[in-house]
């Protein structure tokens, strides 16, 4: 079958509401841990005592925890195949995210990158859909 007759068709059991919330926490947990890493100071092993008392690494990791149950919920109602590579859709969502709040200067290999992410999945949920 060529690709030009091949249809868009997902996964009618896929449970994508929970899947919105799983990809939200994980996007905050990354960048929670990225607070967590800017706001604790010092070098070596004063930074790594100084980063365990940061309250942004604790929310990050109770968060971690939700997201670790939202994950396995995910996993018992659909494939590892489409859902893991959905998932990797926060790296994209994430590298956005950092250029709003943090003004991170991405490159335009970075933005190429995040790009190829998204057409990765996206023709990963339309040969996971046969």
């Amino acid at each position: 079958m060529s690709i030009k007759n091949k249809k868009i068709k997902l996964p009618s059991k896929f449970p994508f509401g929970l899947f919105i919330i799983f990809l939200f926490f994980e996007t905050c947990v990354f960048l929670l841990t990225k607070v967590a890493s800017i706001s604790a100071e010092g070098n070596g092993f004063v930074y790594y005592l100084n980063i365990i008392v940061e309250p942004w690494l604790w929310l990050s990791l109770l968060i971690s925890i939700i997201q670790l149950f939202l994950w396995q919920k995910l996993l018992a109602k659909s494939d590892l195949n489409f859902a893991y590579s959905l998932s990797s859709l926060s790296y994209p969502l994430t590298m956005l995210l950092a250029n709003y709040i943090f003004k991170e200067n991405l490159s335009s290999f970075v933005w190429i990158g995040g790009g190829l992410i998204s057409l990765g999945v996206l023709v990963i949920g339309i040969n996971s859909s046969d």
